[in-house]
């Protein structure tokens, strides 16, 4: 059983975890109960849809290459037309930058555009060739200074037989010549006011290319897909063909910065519609295929009957050729929102056995609505048999997960909701809403984080109590009480305070892990029980106390089915802050020297403003010394923090930030 109460299975799982710890160590939450929160996600982890599960080979796109979106426009305007004024300027004065002032006389030919300007000891002068409409197709600036004269810069422009700017390239001086500065190109099939399809700046001393841009139709999309580079070290060319679009990256390496060298190229997928369905990256080294990876995606409709999309996903093995891999076949509603009745659903997923040309099944999904509303999920996974299960969710009608649902066999059922508020991001709770089996709230309990977890390694109580809602207030729970009935399901009994005392988990009808817990007015003890050597022994126990000097000692154990200690850690925290771990000693079976070490203090006041104040332990002197402090507070959409350094033995700020979100 997987899909199971995140407060609950934090106690029944922690022997299980000290299980696996057994082989990976690390340190368990020191409390009964692992930290409520973490155990929410790996709860989660079985619920997310099997289709987030993709082998698929992700390739990142090269910096500047893009699939534009349908809306967008051209970042540059086609120049098609030439502006005209109605109110033309004749005289123009100029400031430089050391404060130098110039005046010019302005004028103009017959179709309002610039033709001399006169600065009185030089001028500007400008001549135009016209095409289709009048509209300018070439212009030359030249500097005439008394009875010499030099063209300082040309533009020339190609038309269509609307008149529409196809090209452009301007020239600058360089060197007492005209050398090619710019180019840029437009094309209109897809866009009436004109596409900026092409867009080169280039190097006017020795031609290279400074920065580029190219765009090009890619009918899958129905967009441009975009290639821009700023680095005269890089180029980058595009390519379209009738499902793919290929970028070629080249760059210049020392000791030749003259000439540019691919390095990779790259392949990005489309199926005809529009949806991206693989990519491959090649890379080259001196000129030869170094490495090839890639994976693509072949979709067959109504396949292997209607209702139904068989997904191949093929990828680029050792030898750079391509062969199957996985294949997965679905329901074509299996995606959409998980809207109440909206509809059975389900998925296969294969992995491909070239050996003999078949398919293996590795799991399965199926997803059916119940009589009361929510959610019956079967997950089959013969790879992981532990990952195999039933589990029930509830959803509201925009398909959004409420939380998850544990039946009764009478056909009653446990809602199960985190509570999501601004005062639940420091103080976890959820709520477990009893119903029968028409779907009226018959029993409302709560569980809710005990402040006193935020120190784990000095925590001497519970991690959490249970409440039950009565008369409309809530009250401390006690005695048993049970999520669900079925052959899988939690039970856990609470004593006066609601802690736990003792929680089982059963799987398919039998006891799979059990945790019993012992409290007293310095700490508490807890011992947890999982399969192991095939039944059920003891697999960890976990021990925090505090004595009268205030020194806390925290110990974790874990053990193999014969009951040896296979990994543990000890933490003695004391009053004035030194902490001290010390590590198991396989040889010595105990542990040995320990390592020292500072703690920090975090609080939190009564407006919920958290401080922690950082510390760390001289080693010189033995002593704890304090060297930062932070504090910080979140509430209403504004996340305010400010940190503090230590001076002469006071705090002074040092940087404050609000953020707004």
């Amino acid at each position: 059983m997987k899909h199971i109460s995140p407060i609950l299975a934090s106690i029944a799982l922690l022997a299980s975890l000290g299980a696996v710890a057994q082989t990976a160590p690390r340190m368990p939450i020191p409390v009964p109960g692992i930290n409520v929160q973490q155990l929410y996600m790996a709860h989660q982890k079985k619920a997310n849809d099997m289709t987030k599960k993709s082998d698929r080979i992700y390739i990142p796109t090269t910096p500047g290459v893009r699939v534009m979106s349908q809306a967008e426009t051209a970042r540059a305007e086609a120049k098609t037309k030439e502006t005209v004024k109605k109110t033309l300027i004749t005289k123009m004065e100029m400031t430089s930058d050391n404060g130098r002032r110039e005046y010019c006389n302005v004028t103009y030919n017959e179709y309002g555009h610039f033709k001399t300007l006169d600065y009185g000891t030089y001028k500007m002068q400008y001549d135009y060739e016209y095409g289709y409409g009048n509209h300018w197709t070439k212009k030359t600036v030249t500097r005439v200074d008394g009875n010499y004269s030099i063209v300082e810069s040309k533009e020339e422009r190609t038309l269509d037989n609307q008149g529409r700017v196809t090209s452009i390239k301007r020239y600058e001086q360089a060197d007492e010549k005209l050398a090619l500065a710019s180019e840029e190109a437009y094309e209109y099939t897809h866009n009436a006011d004109g596409m900026l399809v092409k867009q080169m700046v280039y190097n006017i001393y020795d031609g290279s290319v400074n920065s580029g841009l190219i765009r090009q139709w890619f009918a899958p999309t129905k967009s441009y897909v975009e290639a821009e580079w700023h680095n005269y070290s890089e180029k980058l060319e595009l390519s379209i063909g009738a499902d793919y679009y290929e970028v070629k990256c080249y760059e210049v390496t020392y000791p030749d910065y003259d000439n540019y060298v691919l390095t990779r190229t790259e392949r990005h997928y489309y199926t005809a519609n529009g949806k991206e369905c693989g990519n491959e990256l090649t890379r080259y080294n001196n000129g030869k295929i170094e490495s090839k990876e890639g994976s693509k995606t072949e979709y067959q409709y109504n396949t292997p009957e209607k209702g139904y999309t068989t997904t191949i996903t093929n990828r680029i093995d050792e030898n750079g050729m391509w062969t199957k891999a996985e294949k997965r076949v679905a329901t074509d509603n299996y995606d959409d929102p998980l809207i109440p009745f909206s509809g059975s659903r389900s998925e296969k997923e294969y992995l491909y056995n070239s050996y003999d040309d078949s398919w293996k099944l590795l799991r399965s999904c199926t997803k059916e609505w119940t009589e009361q509303g929510y959610l019956k999920q079967v997950e089959v996974d013969n790879e992981y048999e532990d990952e195999s299960g039933t589990y029930y969710y509830m959803y509201d009608d925009k398909g959004k997960k409420i939380g998850c649902v544990y039946p009764f066999g009478n056909g009653d059922y446990v809602v199960e909701v985190e509570e999501d508020t601004e005062e639940s991001k420091d103080i976890y709770t959820c709520f477990y809403t009893f119903h029968d089996k028409k779907g009226n709230i018959t029993r409302q309990i709560k569980y809710v984080e005990n402040e006193s977890h935020k120190d784990e390694y000095t925590n001497t109580e519970a991690k959490g109590t249970f409440y039950e809602l009565k008369n409309g207030s809530w009250q401390i729970l006690s005695g048993k009480i049970s999520i669900g009935d079925g052959d899988n399901h939690l039970e856990a009994t609470l004593n006066e305070k609601g802690w736990v005392t003792e929680s089982i988990e059963y799987e398919n009808g039998t006891i799979n892990n059990r945790s019993v817990y012992e409290y007293s007015p310095s700490g508490y003890t807890e011992t947890s029980y999982c399969i192991l050597g095939g039944q059920l022994n003891k697999s960890s126990l976990t021990s925090v106390s505090k004595d009268a000097k205030g020194t806390y000692t925290y110990v974790h154990y874990i053990y193999d089915a014969m009951g040896n200690v296979t990994w543990a850690r000890k933490y003695v925290t004391y009053a004035n802050g030194i902490k001290e771990i010390y590590y198991w000693d396989d040889d010595r079976r105990d542990f040995g020297n320990a390592y020292a070490s500072a703690t920090d203090l975090v609080s939190t006041d009564d407006n919920g403003v958290k401080t922690t104040i950082y510390r760390k332990l001289d080693p010189d002197t033995n002593t704890v010394i304090e060297t930062e402090k932070r504090e910080e507070y979140s509430k209403d959409n504004r996340h305010w923090y400010a940190s503090y350094r230590k001076e002469d033995g006071k705090w002074v700020g040092e940087y404050s930030h609000s953020i707004y979100y």
